[in-house]
């Protein structure tokens, strides 16, 4: 809860009112190298203008970035969704709480998908 509250004051909302409770957090996993998320940044950008009057916080979740295993656990405990393209750092999703949801990206469609 601390670290929701961190990002509703950073967003300038907790001297309305607001409860931490009523907001959902979901992450966008990002890499700097392998199965980079070429467009994180309007992804990130359309997620927060389309989502945020149905109380939904969209962030980065940069698990490289993290200064320690404590930090990756606290980035993640505190969503309720994770979104990422396919890879390893979605194993990460272990670490959300019991009801969090993944969502894995495929960079490419199997061709068992499109009737090949």
């Amino acid at each position: 809860e601390n670290r929701k509250m961190k990002i509703i004051i950073n967003k300038g909302l907790k001297n309305k009112g607001v409860k931490v409770n009523e907001w959902k957090f979901v992450g966008l996993a990002i890499r700097k190298s392998r199965r980079k998320w070429l467009n994180v940044k309007q992804s990130l950008t359309l997620c927060r203008k389309k989502y945020w009057k149905h109380k939904i916080v969209c962030l980065l979740v940069d698990v490289e970035s993290a200064g320690s295993p404590e930090e990756q656990l606290l980035q993640h405990y505190s969503l309720d969704a994770l979104v990422g393209i396919h890879g390893a750092q979605l194993t990460q999703g272990v670490l959300l709480p019991n009801d969090g949801h993944v969502l894995e990206l495929l960079p490419w469609v199997p061709e068992y998908l499109i009737g090949k």
